[in-house]
């Protein structure tokens, strides 16, 4: 299901957004399988070339919960936790769903970066490296679990 997002040009929005990502726990398969079902649909509804990840909160669940667009589908990544991140840094002007309407900001982001997640297909905790763009995203997406504002 397509969810509306939230943005921070409301009070209430700001205040969502701000809000530090809750771990997904023992919640039933079936409420996980519909929160990642309706961030990919919402995602690709949203799609533009500045779309390419959608976090929990951008859509109202404050969960440790994100997709980002691998290839031509999304993944979604529960529970992120970042165990390396490299030195090396890249200059990239970023926009945010959250933010509609106003100009990208110019950020720095780590070229790469390893987090340790759970996998939702298989429920085991596996180790991936994000490098450029990718990295980027990723780096964005957990930002927002962080509650914070690009």
């Amino acid at each position: 299901m397509i969810r509306p997002i939230i943005t921070i040009q409301t009070q209430e929005g700001r205040m969502a957004l701000s809000k530090k990502a809750k771990p997904v726990g023992c919640e039933s398969s079936a409420w996980l399988d519909a929160l990642i079902t309706d961030l990919i649909d919402t995602a690709k509804a949203c799609r533009t070339p500045t779309c390419a990840g959608l976090a929990a909160h951008q859509i109202g669940e404050p969960v440790a919960v994100f997709v980002i667009q691998w290839g031509a589908e999304y993944i979604p990544i529960i529970n992120p936790v970042v165990v390396a991140k490299s030195e090396k840094t890249c200059p990239y002007w970023e926009s945010c769903l959250s933010r509609p309407g106003l100009r990208p900001v110019n950020t720095r982001r780590h070229k790469t970066i390893t987090l340790d997640y759970l996998e939702h297909s298989t429920g085991h905790i596996i180790r991936r490296t994000f490098k450029n763009r990718d990295s980027i995203v990723v780096q964005h997406e957990l930002d927002h679990l962080e509650g914070k504002d690009v």
